[in-house]
């Protein structure tokens, strides 16, 4: 690699150069030269950054501002309320990036970019040249005080299939120029002639309380289900309401959405509550202390699915040192307990300040600690802590009750029953650990000299780390370090000795590494064991060599389990620079056995940059390439498009099976997404082949998704924005659309004319279907020949359907009933016939059908069983 600077240090250019020179001679060359080296043949040119001025400006661009979306921006200006700029280039560009040319890598191609100023330094406009031809556009209009006020962002796709994007932001702010709203309008040449959206859409808004703190915020808008169209006054799909106290500590959120233990109806889908000094709780039990010195008292939340409020309480001693965490669920009704889940955790004999949880040293004397398992909830930790005299040094860690037991869940096992775990050097250093099996070669104190497990150096460092096995009979292996004389790190060398040893569940090596594992899961037929795997590495590292599943070997049990695809003793190999090359249990075959510092014949091939550009793979039997993944970066490592090519597909088109290629690109374009599918089977092509289809790009919440014509896929129809809900770490919890969807289903008419159309959508009408008898009078169907009969002694169920649903949608039914006689006929079990109607609305279900005796038997609850076959008190016997 070649890096060149200017006069002035700043790097200006990189390369790949292929020199046959010596090293030692490049640096002779470059030590009197400010511009070395002067490359000529085998150099490839990956990126240019030029500054200061606009010589030399490439790939067509132009410093002329570009007016896209300029009817958008605001024309008057340094007037109320916004204060706009005017977006006027400025040439005052001295020490300013002006251009840049980066290279599509395995490409003799570049992407080119200038960005234009204004009299201030402030970036108002950058110009690129994609990969595929065309120009996108990102223009800021600032206000006075700097901030932007709107953007247009311009995504041109060029060549086949050609498409334009225009994306229009407008961000407002308040007196106090905090951002309280933002705005969208959207364009694509394929929808209403380009033209952007009439109405701004909110994407969100909030406000502050009188200390600058959020207080509200809404994110989307709803649509009317009867039109597909906005409301006219703006409902938000999700409002998020932040409470505070006077201090500004954060009470909650969506606070209110605590008061019932139920489903709600305002719209609201998670909320918690924080306690400090008001033991007042919105979900009516109330905290058990308060705390005045900004210490949380408790915690509630509910979240929605099984809308179960769950709560902690909080107490602590006079030196703010944790005594107690209380957990709670309310199970039902007014009901607060810990009998189905319990995550307590408590300081000393009982979570109250009486002297047992800390020393006078602030040191822990005495934890307890509750978990979940499978049976239920139950204690996974009763922890004393001793010391060394004299001192906070920790001498030993003493479990009661759970002992040795391991209980998966992060709990602490006392591998040493013995008085003393730790020992120390004089420096404090911590030299033995016998719950580690850091065993050393006397017995653990303080002040040691001397046979410790851990060796440092004058630095404090550790240089040598001497492991013992399970049993401490015998050395494991040793962890060793390597370091300058200024305490960098140069090598870490680990060496694992052959000891026997058998394990039981997960077991893993010295380096942490996972040696054994095994997995139950529940199948149809009952739990079932669908792993048993053993873990080996490569000599001298922690490369994974080989997976081996013992037992239930190559099945795949449907349930996320491993399947061992290769039974040889290698499965994984390795490039020299520790990239996975070779991947047998995925068929990532390559052309040579596996092995590590592999120099070629890998199934995945990287670039210079360490990312992966070509993956082949093979097919289940390893005979034929499957097909092959392709990714194609430009010089800074961002992807651009991912090629995907599958070999001898069967395909069905128009009733017809084929065999064909399919190659499937993404193209990743300004943040837009946009898919092609071709076939190598010319007819297929015709029918199902598209070009450069457009999937979604982001915004500010979540994304903004292409709906196409379901009759013609390749026709856009329109956008919808999806917004995703976030946790405090950023994680995605839910995704939530404005897309409204309405789907209508024929009458279940009962009439023979029909009978073809309604079958494919309902069960149980050629069952049920009779005459209509005398004395009917719905007269809701044109023809009215037909109708269903039910009854307690023969057929329960009469026309059904079943549909598909998810959290939020909402049916409509309509069913007209009529009955005739003097009594209520027998009561017989319904139970059977039900899941029968169950089983067959549903044919061809991944694992196969089972039968009645199976549903029955296993997986309804008692409780429904006992309700339908049990006689129901029946006060009318007719339908009202």
């Amino acid at each position: 690699m070649v890096n060149k600077y200017d006069s002035l240090n700043r790097p200006v250019e990189t390369g790949r150069w292929t020199s046959y020179t010596v090293f030692s001679l490049h640096l002779t060359n470059a030590k009197p030269s400010t511009s070395y080296p002067i490359t000529t043949s085998g150099y490839d040119q990956l990126t240019v950054t030029h500054y200061d001025d606009y010589t030399s400006l490439p790939g067509g661009l132009t410093t002329t501002l570009d007016n896209t979306g300029s009817s958008e921006l605001y024309t008057s200006y340094n007037t109320s309320p916004v204060y706009a700029q005017a977006l006027t280039v400025s040439t005052q560009t001295v020490g300013m990036v002006t251009w840049t040319a980066t290279r599509v890598l395995e490409t003799p191609d570049f992407i080119y970019s200038v960005n234009l100023y204004d009299g201030k330094g402030r970036l108002i406009q950058t110009k690129t040249k994609n990969n595929t031809g065309g120009t996108d556009i990102f223009t800021t209009q600032y206000n006075w005080a700097g901030q932007p006020i709107k953007t247009v962002n311009k995504t041109e796709k060029a060549g086949t299939n050609a498409q334009t994007i225009t994306v229009v932001n407008r961000m407002s702010y308040d007196d106090l120029a905090r951002l309280y709203k933002v705005e969208k309008k959207i364009a694509h040449s394929g929808i209403n002639s380009g033209a952007l959206s009439a109405d701004w859409i909110t994407i969100l808004e909030q406000s502050y309380d009188a200390i600058g703190q959020v207080n509200k915020k809404t994110i989307g808008n709803k649509k009317d289900p009867a039109t597909n169209a906005y409301y006219s006054t703006r409902h938000p799909l999700q409002e998020l309401v932040y409470d505070h106290n006077i201090r500004g500590w954060l009470l909650g959120t969506n606070r209110d959405y605590l008061t019932s233990n139920d489903q709600t109806t305002d719209g609201k889908l998670f909320g918690f509550e924080l306690g400090y000094d008001n033991l007042t709780s919105k979900a009516g039990n109330n905290f058990s202390a308060a705390q005045y010195n900004g210490n949380i008292g408790g915690m509630t939340w509910k979240s929605d699915g099984d809308d179960t409020r769950r709560r902690y309480d909080f107490s602590y001693d006079a030196a703010n040192r944790l005594l107690k965490a209380e957990f709670k669920q309310n199970n039902t009704g007014s009901t607060w307990n810990k009998t189905l889940v319990d995550f307590t955790v408590q300081m000393g004999n009982s979570g109250a300040d009486d002297g047992t949880a800390y020393d006078a040293n602030g040191n822990i004397q005495k934890m307890k600690q509750w978990g979940l398992k499978l049976t239920g909830p139950t204690q996974i930790d009763n922890l004393t802590y001793t010391y060394h005299a004299g001192g906070n040094r920790l001498k030993a860690v003493t479990e009661s009750g759970t002992g040795t037991t391991d209980h998966k869940l992060g709990d602490f096992t006392d591998k040493n029953t013995s008085a003393t775990d730790y020992g120390y050097d004089r420096n404090g250093n911590l030299v033995i650990d016998l719950n580690k099996q850091l065993k050393g070669t006397v017995a653990p104190n303080t002040d040691m000299l001397s046979g410790g497990a851990i060796l440092y150096n004058h630095l404090n460092l550790p240089y040598q780390i001497t492991v013992r096995n399970d049993a401490g009979t015998a050395d494991k292996g040793t962890i060793s370090y390597v370091y300058d004389a200024t305490g960098v790190k140069l090598q870490k060398i680990t060496t694992e000795n052959s000891v026997s040893v058998t394990f039981s569940g997960t077991a893993y090596t010295t380096n942490g590494n996972i040696q054994k594992m095994k997995q139950w899961g529940l199948k149809l037929t009952g739990p079932t064991q669908i792993d048993n795997l053993t873990y080996t590495y490569h000599a001298g590292g922690n490369r994974l060599k080989a997976v081996t599943e013992s037992g239930t070997g190559t099945t795949d049990h449907k349930l996320g389990d491993f399947t061992d695809k290769n039974t040889s003793a290698t499965d994984y190999g390795y490039d020299r620079n520790g990239n996975l090359v070779i991947d047998l249990n995925k068929q990532l075959k390559g052309t040579v056995a596996p092995n590590t510092d592999m120099l070629s014949g890998g199934a995945i091939l990287y670039n210079h940059l360490n990312l992966p550009y070509q993956i082949t793979v093979r097919n289940d039997a390893g005979t034929a390439d499957k097909g092959t993944i392709s990714y194609v970066y430009d010089a800074t490592g961002v992807k651009l498009q991912k090629i995907t090519t599958e070999n001898s597909v069967s395909v069905t088109f128009s009733g017809t099976a084929y065999t064909t290629n399919i190659t499937t690109t993404t193209t990743y374009l300004n943040g837009v997404v946009f898919e092609s599918k071709q076939y190598s089977d010319a007819g297929v092509n015709m029918g199902l082949g598209y070009t450069d289809r457009l999937q979604f790009f982001g915004q500010e919440e979540g994304r903004i998704r292409a709906v196409n014509d379901p009759a013609n896929p390749n026709t856009l129809t329109g956008l919808e924005y999806d917004y995703l809900i976030k946790d405090h770490l950023g994680n995605v919890r839910m995704v939530l659309t404005e897309q409204v969807k309405q789907d209508e289903y024929p009458a279940a008419t009962m009439e023979t004319a029909q009978a073809a159309t309604e079958n494919m959508f309902y069960n149980n009408l050629e069952a049920t279907r009779v005459n209509r008898p005398s004395g009917y009078t719905d007269t809701y169907t044109d023809p009215n020949d037909k109708v269903a009969l039910v009854r307690g002694d023969g057929n329960k169920i009469g026309p059904a359907i079943l549909l598909k649903v998810m959290a939020g949608d909402r049916f409509n039914v309509k069913a007209s009933a009529w009955w005739t006689g003097s009594s209520s006929g027998s009561n017989t079990s319904p139970l059977t016939s039900i899941v029968s109607a169950l089983i067959s609305s549903a044919p061809g279900v991944s694992g196969g059908k089972i039968g009645v005796t199976e549903l029955t038997s296993t997986l309804l609850d008692p409780q429904v069983s006992l309700f339908l076959d049990n006689d129901q008190p029946a006060v009318n016997p007719k339908p009202t």
